[in-house]
């Protein structure tokens, strides 16, 4: 008789501390476990250990290893953008004017990289980055804007060897077999950054298609909704004539 009041006495100890255990450990879906489980979890070892992986708690990777792994998505990154010398795609592009969509263009001439996106409406916009010069032709009022890509965050590209020791990464996600990197340079305070969304198979091949969309923000301290949207598709590398990047009309 005492053996089975002291078991229970026991258990009364044992619910008390399992439930503050609970409490600050676990999920709410994971507290419907029965308390006898839960019992025989604290009993064979610690309750925190126990947890499904999506439960845990994730500690912050060291600094160590977070300057690894921006190595090596520089790495990649880097050595993508070098082996590629033409890609021709369909564009479509959100910004505050709205939605529109065209050709695009990407060739290394003189081993500098040229970019063009031509809008397929008559009366849509023609971009053109070539000698770090950007240059928008607008048809419908047959404007043309002309101003250097050194402040923009895609400056990095205009580089016979492209280098990104000097472009800050600010954070990378990957899922859904996707790796998504924002990053900005390294210097200025109210400088843009951009977001590159790689697809990660075709990035890891060196094939077409692995940069499937990039966002620009004006702000890096601001990256709650991007300013301008550009998502590819039907990428391939193909010839391109030089042509084609000599006029934006």
């Amino acid at each position: 008789m005492d053996t089975i009041k002291n078991e229970i006495g026991i258990i009364g100890i044992i619910k008390r501390i399992i439930h503050k255990k609970v409490n600050y450990l676990m999920s709410d879906h994971l507290k419907t476990l029965t308390i006898v489980h839960m019992i025989h979890l604290l009993l064979l070892g610690d309750v925190k250990s126990q947890l499904p992986p999506g439960n845990k708690k994730i500690s912050a990777p060291s600094a160590d290893a977070t300057a690894m792994d921006h190595g090596k998505l520089r790495t990649l990154i880097e050595e993508y953008l070098n082996a590629i010398n033409t890609i021709t795609a369909e564009f479509e592009e959100q910004n505050s004017d709205g939605i529109s969509d065209g050709r695009f263009f990407m060739k290394r001439i003189n081993g500098i990289f040229a970019l063009k996106m031509a809008c397929k409406s008559s009366h849509g916009k023609v971009v053109l980055i070539k000698n770090n010069r950007f240059i928008q032709y607008d048809r419908a009022l047959k404007e043309k804007t002309e101003t250097t890509v050194y402040s923009s965050p895609m400056a990095f590209l205009l580089e016979k060897t492209l280098n990104l020791k000097e472009i800050k990464i600010l954070s990378v996600v990957e899922k859904d077999n996707k790796i998504i990197v924002t990053f900005c340079k390294a210097s200025g305070d109210n400088e843009g950054a951009i977001r590159f969304i790689f697809q990660r198979e075709q990035l890891l091949a060196k094939r077409p298609g692995a940069i499937e969309q990039w966002v620009i923000f004006k702000n890096k301290n601001n990256l709650t909704s991007g300013n301008v949207t550009v998502t590819l598709k039907n990428q391939k590398y193909a010839s391109i004539a030089n042509e084609e990047f000599e006029q934006c009309y």
